[in-house]
């Protein structure tokens, strides 16, 4: 009986851990990733969407492949971004940041997964703590 309650202690602890580190990714990718990096308007060229297999209904998934053009100190530069919006469309012009001592090193701007993950971190984290608390007064 004791190990087991040390083992769902140790558990909730290290769910906890988990919902704080989250929160800290969230931190740095809203306001440190793109530091050291530069503004530059950029056109996309050609989306590829590709297979990715079912989900668990039978619907087919797909990944997306953007290539964009853009142009740093008057190079023209044509790369593949890791990113894909639903607004993104072949000829339209996005905001992408790269590193001013890689030019080939490009994201966009988004700032979406960095927000998400600062709230998802903590709501997690408080979740899992309540669930202690409740837990231990039930006792």
């Amino acid at each position: 009986m004791k190990n087991k309650r040390l083992l769902e202690r140790l558990i909730l602890v290290l769910l906890a851990v988990a919902g704080l580190v989250v929160f800290g990714v969230g931190v740095y990718f809203r306001f440190f990733r793109d530091r050291g990096y530069a503004k530059t308007e950029a056109v996309i060229e050609k989306i590829e969407q590709i297979y990715a297999g079912e989900d668990e209904d039978g619907n087919s998934k797909y990944d997306y492949e953007v290539y964009v053009r853009y142009t740093v100190d008057g190079r023209e530069y044509h790369e593949k971004i890791g990113d894909y919006e639903s607004g993104f469309k072949e000829g339209k012009t996005i905001t992408l940041l790269y590193n001013e001592n890689d030019p080939l090193d490009v994201h966009t701007e988004s700032k979406t997964a960095g927000t998400v993950m600062m709230i998802a971190g903590p709501v997690v984290t408080l979740i899992i703590l309540g669930f202690a608390v409740l837990r231990r007064f039930r006792r």
